[in-house]
């Protein structure tokens, strides 16, 4: 498929980790050695957890690593992670465009709005001084226009 060297080593350790943890569920039933137990059955304890422990073995090697669930589950996470990392590009590439297709659009419509904007206080300014003088000569008729 031409996975980097990286992705390679990331999904062998998930896998290891995967079979790992298989072991680690029936290890963890090991007893903890105290002072005041039963050494013979901590002893037939320990063996008994140690069977079992081969068995998993067992069952993962007569199923076939590629074929055991936890070793199939890291698999598809890979294959998922590598689809989306390299679908992530693109989609970044997209979201770039779309933002400074964006960008230009709203710069062109803040222009405008800006222009219209100046109109139309420049407008407003000109009435406002015309209506002040307008009642100034009212108010004072000595003023000439």
């Amino acid at each position: 498929v031409g996975f980097s060297k990286e992705a390679i080593l990331l999904l062998l350790s998930a896998q290891v980790v995967a079979i790992m943890a298989e072991l680690q569920k029936v290890r963890v039933k090991y007893p903890s050695w105290s002072a005041g137990m039963d050494s013979f059955k901590c002893l037939t304890d320990v063996i008994w957890i140690a069977l079992k422990t081969h068995e998993v073995m067992e069952d993962m090697t007569q199923t076939g690593f590629a074929a055991h669930p936890a070793i199939v589950s890291t698999f598809m996470q890979h294959l998922t992670k590598q689809a989306v990392k390299s679908n992530v590009g693109k989609l970044i590439d997209d979201l770039k465009a779309d933002f400074k297709k964006d960008a230009s659009a709203l710069k062109t419509s803040v222009s405008a709005d800006i222009a219209k904007a100046k109109k139309e206080v420049i407008s407003d300014t000109k009435n406002y001084v015309n209506d002040n003088i307008q009642n100034l000569i009212r108010k004072n008729p000595t003023l000439k226009k």
